[in-house]
């Protein structure tokens, strides 16, 4: 996805994209595609500059589950809209929050996304907490060692770690894996909300993309999980480093314009793996050893983390 869709260098080198120019990918599902924005694509290499550091409010117990004034006035009025247009709200106060945050007082567009929400996660993925933390591992089991997690950054943001290689989305085999796939990924945006601070802070999705090759590319797949994650799940992105790419990237980039939005396309950061620390002021003891790091905390464990958190903030915000 265009969130799993990222990766990195370090011991485990990975070289299968290296002749993609002249390499035509015509067993490819999206063959056609690809090779209309292989045409596009000009010499000089893609470049992304990072987005300069943002003024984040320390966190403390009482901001992660009281709302601010103006963020009050933001869910009284989304909750007044939704009644008054016969939307069905979401199931408690701190999710009606996280769409009024998200959303920055603008009404309209918080309606929009809750109506998205329901058409698509309450339609599509419906789940319990409890659902949600069974889901938890598909990913993995289907493409072991693709999702990993790194410690929170030092203004307590959330941050977790793709690696591509392992995931090929064309062994993806009927629809029980295919909705056990986007539940899953349902269920790890809403981890990365866990509290009122993440929500107002962003979480950061590192990807390791060293190696990317088009086995690891599904046009399908990326359109399905835009809707999901630009459109209908409140989620914010600080940041979205893709380490390590190579040029496949630039055009898969290019193919998924049509529906990647530039706000979120603003966040993307590709760089090689010693800029994270060098320049964007990552630490090594937040990040997996697959780019570069020592933290050894697992991705179940992590989820499972986020999840009780976010069950605490649904049983502690309020809507005053």
């Amino acid at each position: 996805v265009c969130l799993p869709l990222r990766h990195a260098r370090g011991p485990h080198a990975r070289t299968h994209d290296t002749h993609y120019m002249s390499e035509a990918p015509d067993n490819h599902p999206d063959a056609c595609v690809i090779k209309a924005a292989l045409g596009e694509v000009e010499d000089a290499s893609f470049r992304s500059t990072a987005i300069e550091a943002e003024a984040v409010a320390a966190r403390t117990a009482a901001s992660a589950h009281t709302l601010t004034a103006e963020e009050a006035q933001w869910a009284r009025a989304l909750k007044d809209a939704l009644a008054s247009e016969g939307v069905v709200p979401p199931d408690s106060d701190f999710e009606v929050a996280t769409f009024a945050i998200i959303g920055k007082g603008d009404l309209a567009k918080s309606v929009e996304r809750v109506k998205k929400y329901n058409e698509v996660v309450r339609a599509q993925y419906p789940h319990t907490p409890e659902e949600g933390l069974r889901a938890v591992g598909f990913l993995n089991r289907k493409w072991p060692g693709a999702m990993l997690a790194g410690a929170a950054d030092a203004a307590g943001r959330p941050m977790i770690v793709c690696d591509v290689n392992p995931y090929v989305p064309a062994q993806l085999e009927g629809e029980a894996e295919w909705r056990a796939f986007f539940l899953e990924f349902v269920v790890l945006l809403e981890a990365c909300t866990s509290d009122l601070d993440d929500c107002r802070n962003g979480c950061i999705f590192i990807t390791q993309c060293e190696g990317m090759g088009w086995k690891n590319f599904s046009l399908e797949v990326e359109k399905r999980a835009a809707v999901l994650y630009q459109d209908a799940i409140p989620c914010r992105y600080h940041s979205l480093p893709m380490v390590n790419a190579g040029k496949i990237l630039r055009v898969c980039i290019r193919i998924c314009k049509a529906f990647l939005k530039q706000k979120l396309a603003d966040r993307l950061i590709v760089c090689k793996q010693e800029r994270l620390f060098d320049e964007h002021g990552f630490d090594r003891a937040s990040l997996p050893p697959l780019l570069g790091g020592t933290f050894s905390g697992t991705y179940e464990d992590w989820m499972a983390g986020q999840l009780k958190r976010r069950a605490e903030s649904v049983a502690k915000v309020r809507i005053p």
